[in-house]
């Protein structure tokens, strides 16, 4: 079945274990439940983004564990593999995908026109086993099946919701076994492209669309529910304080099977062109 658990997203670094469990919207009070072993930790949902985070430290990577995500007062878990490590003198084999639309043109009911849930491309990347998935951005975009605009905050979360639950579909059966880094990109924000200006507040300037003047359209909430959903099981932050707007920061460092990688939110501070270069044009 699809749920209580829609997803699993985890990360292990420097012997730390990170993971994100992705919920719909249930009624409040419930808490989640991670079983890894003789392991039970338990983590508060967060009501914008329906998100538990789980951390373990002293996390032994050297071993494949079997792990089991619940809902409070339901039985029916969700089942996952932490696996060891590789080892930092073996290959690594890393997926890469951008860009995941449901549906393309003029919306067809058929493999032409409807994308979701990815078989092709899910089929595809599991033969390969690869050690480590790396989604770069895009993993929704607003347009999709539902028109971006929405009537407040409140509908424009769970039209987001709506949409990542489509990726958690199509790709929860290679994140629950395979650590993963997702990082957002513009239309995850619900923008055509994202000058975040994360130094400063954002601004209204006269003759620039809200985009061009820089910094994020929407909300810090609808911003850190995004956020949450998406990068909240990476390492922590170098520097975990919020943007100048109120939005969370992911910039981080992730070490695992002898490689070191940046994660960079570089599209979140850039400045907008139309007000760093205004001869540009």
């Amino acid at each position: 079945g699809f749920g209580p658990v829609l997803c699993s997203l985890y990360t292990v670094s420097e012997n730390i274990l990170k993971m994100t469990a992705q919920f719909p919207p249930i009624d409040s009070g419930r808490v989640a439940i991670l079983r890894i072993g003789e392991i039970e930790t338990r983590a508060h949902i967060n009501t914008d983004s329906w998100t538990a985070e789980f951390t373990i430290d002293d996390w032994n990577p050297r071993h494949e564990a079997p792990y089991e995500v619940l809902l409070s007062g339901d039985e029916n878990g969700y089942k996952g593999i932490i696996r060891s490590e590789p080892d930092s003198n073996s290959l690594i084999k890393i997926a890469a995908l951008t860009c995941h639309k449901t549906y393309t043109g003029n919306l067809q009911w058929n493999e032409n026109g409807l994308w979701f849930p990815q078989a092709d491309i899910f089929d595809a990347v599991a033969s390969k086993d690869p050690d480590l998935l790396f989604f770069s951005g895009d993993q929704i975009y607003e347009g999709d099946l539902t028109p971006a605009g929405q009537k407040n905050e409140d509908a424009y979360i769970l039209d987001y919701l709506y949409k990542w639950t489509h990726w958690c579909w199509a790709f929860r059966d290679l994140t629950r076994n395979i650590p993963c880094i997702t990082i957002p990109d513009d239309h995850d924000v619900y923008h055509g492209n994202l000058w975040g200006a994360g130094e400063r507040d954002a601004q209204t300037v006269e003759g620039l669309t809200a985009q061009d003047s820089g910094g994020y359209k929407r909300s810090s909430r609808f911003v850190n529910a995004v956020h949450n959903t998406q990068i909240s099981h990476l390492p922590d932050p170098i520097d975990p304080k919020f943007d100048a707007q109120g939005n969370s920061v992911y910039f981080t460092r992730m070490r695992y099977g002898g490689i070191d990688i940046a994660i960079l939110g570089d599209r979140q501070f850039k400045e907008s062109p139309a007000i760093a270069v205004p001869e540009g044009g």
